[in-house]
């Protein structure tokens, strides 16, 4: 069944949202579409999402657990983020995943998290080996967890590479299918992807799935073909992010993304 999409309102500078409703797997995932017309919107834009979205989960709970991607389509978001006036004794900062290099290296995404942010995010460590790192970052988000009194995230913040990824969940991870089914109910692995030559720390399909709010950051034409197919296909094998998204996931889009958004 073809995704189907309505306009919903004209945003506050006339940039169109619009909303769509696809079927993914066994779920329905309600995803409304954000559009911006330039670097200085698309960042405008996540940022008044994230800000929304935490005052909201604050004002219905204690606590707000907030879980973010690295990469560079989400820096610019996080410099501004770090300085909003939130109650940040509230909220807890997480990671999604990380490459297996150290702190120190420009790459790391703890590194960037907390250098743009200002703040402390719980780090995936790299100062171990990938394997016990998950299980030890698993322990530790559990205890977050039940500490809250939650049973999943509030908010996680995505991206997504033209390959289809998003965390650190890739395509062309060995024998991909039936590693989805070992990991089925883990909350962090770890594994080797190939097309990266390097190991990844991320957490999993099954925890990114259950999260109460998903926000996806798209940039670039590329990725817009590369979505656009995904939702078309409904192959999660193919396209990791659809075994990410939640049932409530907002995706911000520039206008490069969004003009290559075709369904078939």
């Amino acid at each position: 069944m073809n995704p189907t999409i309505k306009e919903v309102s004209l945003g506050q500078n006339g940039s169109i949202e619009r909303n769509i409703t696809c079927i993914l797997g066994i779920f329905s995932v309600s995803n409304n579409f954000i559009i911006s017309t330039s670097e200085e919107e698309f960042v405008e834009k996540a940022l008044a999402l994230i800000y929304t979205k935490v005052e909201d989960i604050l004002e219905r709970t204690d606590s707000c657990v907030l879980a973010l991607s690295g990469g560079s389509t989400p820096r610019k978001v996080y410099n501004k983020l770090g300085k909003m006036d939130l109650d940040w004794d509230r909220i807890r900062l997480i990671q999604v995943d990380e490459r297996w290099v150290p702190y120190d290296d420009s790459s790391n995404n703890a590194r960037m998290i907390e250098q743009e942010m200002g703040r402390t995010v719980m780090r995936i460590r790299t100062d171990r080996t990938p394997t016990s790192s998950a299980e030890y970052y698993e322990q530790e988000l559990r205890k977050l967890l039940h500490s809250l009194g939650k049973e999943q995230l509030d908010l996680i913040v995505l991206g997504m590479g033209t390959d289809g990824h998003s965390a650190s969940i890739f395509p062309d991870i060995p024998d991909f299918e039936n590693y989805i089914q070992r990991m089925e109910k883990r909350l962090v692995i770890a594994h080797e992807v190939p097309s990266q030559g390097m190991w990844r720390v991320t957490l999993t399909p099954y925890l990114l799935s259950q999260s109460t709010h998903t926000i996806l950051l798209l940039k670039g034409e590329e990725k817009g073909k590369t979505f656009a197919s995904a939702l078309n296909s409904n192959d999660k094998l193919k396209f990791p992010v659809l075994m990410c998204l939640s049932e409530d996931t907002t995706t911000v889009l520039d206008s490069a993304a969004y003009k290559n958004l075709k369904f078939s």
